[in-house]
């Protein structure tokens, strides 16, 4: 019975279909396009892309109170093997269900311990840079690289995941990236553990985070 009705309603709606030929056309064309490039560019962490915060002791943590430890740093190098091309960076959190504020773009997670959030970390980039050996200025994207912004009231060196986009122009006033052929910058690492309340303290416990950057041709 459900199949007849189905099959029914199906019917009826192609004879509408025709019938209106005369006020609508009865074809749309799809069009695919998009570019490919020879250019390859790599991006390296220093250190292996690895921050090590070795040993620290519950003492030096608050019972109550989120703790926030140094800030670390890394160089982030992207060599497009001579080549020059127009890029930007997206930064992917692989951990971003452990933050300790949930749906907040701007920051990253540390793990969990059991269903306990244990920290979580900001990730950001210089707001100069070298490209090309050249002072170059971070800029980022809300809109899939459509615009591009500066400074304009909002921190462009915060990185958000989540899909937006970060290059780096001339100068404060540049609207759009500069292709560049090779890139270098500084990124700021600052890590947050929660109360100590709200984890279990009798034995030792691991925080980790990982995040992905990816290089976007532009």
């Amino acid at each position: 019975m459900y199949m007849t009705n189905k099959f029914t309603l199906s019917a009826l709606a192609f004879g509408m279909l025709v019938s209106s030929q005369a006020f609508a056309a009865s074809n749309v064309t799809l069009n695919v396009t998009g570019t490919i490039t020879p250019v390859a560019c790599t991006p390296t962490l220093s250190g292996g892309g690895a921050i090590n915060y070795g040993s620290i002791s519950t003492s030096d943590l608050s019972e109550t109170a989120r703790t926030t430890l140094d800030k670390k740093s890394l160089d982030l190098t992207v060599d497009c093997a001579g080549a020059t091309a127009p890029f930007a960076i997206r930064a992917v959190d692989n951990a971003m269900d452990s933050t300790l504020d949930l749906n907040n773009g701007a920051i990253f997670g540390l793990g969990k311990q059991g269903t306990n959030n244990i920290g979580q970390y900001t990730l950001s980039m210089q707001g100069t840079a070298q490209g090309d050996g050249s002072n170059v200025i971070t800029m980022r994207s809300i809109n899939g690289g459509k615009n591009w912004t500066t400074a304009n009231g909002i921190d462009p060196t915060v990185i958000v995941h989540g899909g937006i986009l970060y290059a780096y122009g001339e100068n404060t006033s540049s609207t759009a990236p500069k292709p560049l052929s090779t890139l270098v910058t500084q990124l700021d690492i600052e890590p947050v553990i929660a109360p100590l309340n709200t984890l279990d303290t009798t034995t030792n416990f691991n925080f980790a985070g990982s995040a992905t950057l990816i290089v976007e041709y532009l």
